[in-house]
């Protein structure tokens, strides 16, 4: 009898371990279903730029005709980006990307009659709009990727996480350091 209560207490503190454990394995898989989530709406967020770029193009052509690099950049950028695989690879195709469409706009502003255009003023105000809403997404997938991270490297979390060989992710960031 007196070797069965330390027995129990050992049953009993070994089982809420592994309670713990359980419950850590599955937060982690809630903040690994939200980083997913968060890089698929910065995903859709970037394809819809894409979309958008060649009505921009289109538009500015007629009245940017001494500004063809310009145009031609932005063309080139986003060819470049549709073959970008990787995070890191995405993260700098949208830096360029961004870069690209800030000069393209800052030429543009120096056409009055452009800015006058009505189609332009519609895409210019989506792809603003589009940028935005890739920002907050990155910021909420930085954030995830950030907790999901430090849950990794904690313990007990770093337990399940060596058990199942779950790696950090890297956020989403282009090349030079500086969020997007």
């Amino acid at each position: 009898m007196e070797l069965l209560a330390p027995l129990i207490i050992a049953v009993v503190v070994i089982a809420a371990f592994l309670l713990y454990l359980s419950r850590t394995a599955k937060r982690l898989r809630q903040i690994k279903i939200e980083m997913d989530k968060d890089w698929s709406d910065i995903e859709l967020l970037l394809k819809e730029r894409q979309d958008e770029l060649p009505r921009l193009i289109q538009t500015c052509r007629s009245y940017m005709v001494n500004d063809e690099k310009t145009l031609e950049l932005v063309r080139v950028t986003r060819a470049q980006s549709t073959g970008a695989v990787t995070l890191q690879e995405k993260a700098q195709a949208a830096a360029a990307m961004n870069e690209a469409i800030e000069r393209l706009l800052a030429v543009a502003s120096r056409y009055p009659d452009l800015q006058k255009n009505s189609a332009f003023g519609q895409i210019q105000a989506r792809v603003c709009e589009i940028e935005e809403r890739i920002a907050e997404r990155r910021d909420l997938y930085n954030s995830d990727v950030c907790r999901f991270n430090a849950r990794l490297k904690a313990f007990p979390s770093s337990i399940p996480a060596r058990i199942a060989k779950i790696q950090p992710r890297p956020p989403f960031i282009p090349g030079n350091g500086t969020p997007l």
